[in-house]
């Protein structure tokens, strides 16, 4: 979710383009640069926001994470989040109109989301969905945080023999 809302937040770039808003911006002695990351940031920190909503929700189903593993997924939220901008920075680099932005950032995390592991297992996964699946960058968010949360419980040790 960190990275699907970080990218979706990016494709108002587009609009801020299409608006003259961007314009006005980049008369102002301020980095380009200082630009896209204070965008990310912003759509980092709502991405944020809703993943806590997620964790309440998870915590009323009876999911519980220990104290350790809720600071680890903090401490990944800001490289998640950042590899979903810089996607999102990719996609809307080479689309000038919003609507179109929108359709092809969907177009690119929706898929991520099926094949990247989040919804279903593709550990036993082979040939072009295997492919696929190791191609999109929302595959290496997981299993960071898949590694990272999980090392040294049963499960992990589990999983990193097959």
């Amino acid at each position: 979710m960190l990275f699907m809302v970080t990218t979706m937040g990016m494709t108002s770039l587009v609009e801020d383009h299409t608006t003259d808003f961007t314009q006005e911006m980049l008369v102002s002695p301020v980095s380009r640069y200082a630009i896209v990351i204070g965008k990310i940031f912003g759509s980092s920190f709502g991405a944020i926001v809703s993943m806590f909503g997620t964790l309440i929700v998870g915590i009323i189903m009876g999911i519980t994470l220990s104290l350790g593993q809720l600071l680890m997924i903090l401490a990944l939220s800001p490289l998640m989040c950042l590899s979903g901008g810089a996607l999102a920075m990719i996609i809307i680099g080479l689309i000038k109109s919003n609507k179109t932005a929108n359709i092809a950032v969907m177009l690119v995390t929706m898929p991520q989301m099926f094949l990247s592991g989040a919804i279903i297992p593709i550990n036993n996964s082979s040939g072009v969905l295997s492919a696929l699946s190791h191609a999109m960058p929302m595959t290496y968010c997981l299993d960071l945080a898949r590694a990272v949360l999980y090392a040294g419980t049963p499960e992990y040790e589990f999983n990193s023999d097959n």
